[in-house]
């Protein structure tokens, strides 16, 4: 599977962030700009395991409320307290709807981290985050890619069509995860 296209800019800043891992690392960006294949591409050059916490996926969020409990940080707790021999990333999606209680919760582990544990936060809109949240993480933004980087993804794609092409460039705006996304979808 083919890695996802970054900005050369926000490439730059995966790779370094990559080969010297912050022990927390927000990664924000707009819907669509590939938050999770960033976190994906971190692990992997960093060499860490890589486990998706509170993810859409995952049954335990409340989809009415949008918001991760405080139950399931202390979880998250309990998980990360043993010892690990590798390099163990929890990357924690859509931490932006966490509610204060979840986030006050959650800064013990950001105050208290074990070692060979980092997290990776994911948000759209980082004022959702309490400050001192914000004030413990290093920020990576990620920028929306150009269009010859969103034309060379639809060729790996093998969308040829013009009018197509043109329909999906205009729908992505520069944003890769909803490019492919887009591109994806046959009723398109």
């Amino acid at each position: 599977m083919a890695r996802l296209v970054f900005h050369p800019a926000t490439d730059e800043l995966l790779h370094s962030s990559a080969l010297q891992l912050p022990q927390s690392l927000l990664l924000h960006g707009e819907r669509g700009i590939g938050l999770r294949s960033a976190a994906r591409f971190i692990a992997h050059e960093a060499g860490a395991d890589l486990q998706e916490i509170l993810s859409e996926r995952d049954e335990k969020i409340d989809r009415e409320k949008g918001s991760v409990s405080i139950e399931q940080v202390r979880q998250l707790y309990e998980q990360t307290r043993t010892k690990s021999q590798r390099k163990k990333i929890y990357c924690i999606v859509d931490a932006d709807t966490m509610g204060a209680p979840a986030q006050n919760a959650f800064l013990k582990l950001l105050e208290e981290p074990n070692e060979g544990i980092y997290f990776v936060l994911l948000a759209h809109d980082t004022a959702k985050l309490l400050p001192t949240i914000r004030s413990r993480v290093q920020t990576l933004s990620l920028r929306p890619i150009d269009s010859y980087q969103s034309g060379l993804l639809l060729d790996s794609f093998g969308i040829d069509d013009t009018t197509r092409r043109a329909q999906l460039l205009f729908l992505a705006e520069g944003l890769p995860a909803r490019l492919k996304l887009l591109a994806s979808d046959t009723k398109a």
